[in-house]
């Protein structure tokens, strides 16, 4: 679930969570933007703790190739850093292999996210990450699902 931070000091999201914040949250990612998160640093700590505390994981989203390791991402406390692929990513990505690989260690899981063709892939597991999404894995997940059948 795509949120902002101030989203979760909202009624909707205290509606969302159900009545005295009982609803579960286990297997439920909620995705924060890098920007937004840094602007609202405090903020951002009470939210990821909400969610955390009722079985909820966090997602850093909207990482620039560029931006990889500028931002201490295991201090922000989340399971998954979503980097955005794009043109150039290829050269720019192998380059931050040793930043990459020191958060892996401390247990954060890198995604390839708007992947539109092989590359990615291949760049991705080079630096040990598993995690896909974009247009290109959907078309390869519709390509293994079978024709229906015409009765």
């Amino acid at each position: 679930i795509n949120l902002n931070v101030e989203s979760v000091f909202t009624k909707a999201f205290e509606t969302f969570l159900g009545e005295e914040g009982t609803k579960s949250l286990n297997n439920m990612v909620f995705e924060f933007r890098q920007d937004n998160i840094l602007q609202q640093f405090d903020e951002f700590q009470l939210a990821a703790d909400l969610i955390k505390s009722r079985g909820g994981l966090i997602a850093v989203d909207a990482i620039f190739p560029e931006t990889v390791g500028l931002v201490n991402l295991n201090k922000m406390d989340a399971t998954f850093a979503k980097i955005f692929w794009r043109p150039g990513a290829e050269d720019i990505l192998p380059a931050q292999r040793e930043e990459i690989m020191r958060m892996q260690s401390e247990g954060l899981i890198f995604m390839l996210a708007r992947l539109d063709d092989e590359a990615g892939i291949q760049v991705g597991q080079d630096l040990g990450i598993t995690v896909f999404q974009g247009f290109y894995i959907d078309d390869l997940l519709n390509a293994e699902k079978p024709e229906a059948m015409v009765t």
